[in-house]
């Protein structure tokens, strides 16, 4: 039996990754470009991406908005912090385990060192 190195992994750094992992991401992420929209659709079919940014990134947070639904996917999150419960205090810890619960994955994009791998520790998600 064949197992997925990559299923329910989290991933806070590119450092995370072996060469050879990244490798092969490369060539998946080629084979997956070359599909057929309905072919693309049933990876991300049902999944939703969860992100939380602290820090205003349009591009970063566009990016992977794109890439969810351009594989099926849908995504929900917190992009503007004056429209959540964080404008009211509502810690990390609290927010990441709230997305957790709505999401497959999480993208979070926060100005404190260490909050991806807290983010990480914290949630059943990758």
């Amino acid at each position: 039996m064949k197992t997925n190195r990559f299923f329910n992994r989290d991933v806070v750094s590119i450092k995370d990754f072996e060469r050879d992992e990244l490798e092969f991401l490369y060539e998946k992420t080629d084979k997956i470009k070359k599909l057929k929209p309905k072919e693309k659709d049933e990876f991300g079919k049902a999944r939703i991406m969860g992100y939380l940014f602290y820090e205003p990134s349009t591009r970063t947070r566009m990016s992977f908005e794109a890439a969810m639904a351009s594989i099926g996917g849908s995504s929900i999150g917190i992009s503007d912090l004056r429209s959540s419960s964080i404008e009211k205090g509502e810690s990390l810890q609290d927010t990441v385990r709230v997305m957790d619960l709505y999401s497959d994955i999480i993208i979070l994009r926060h100005q404190l060192d260490g909050s991806s791998k807290y983010a990480a520790e914290i949630s059943d998600c990758p």
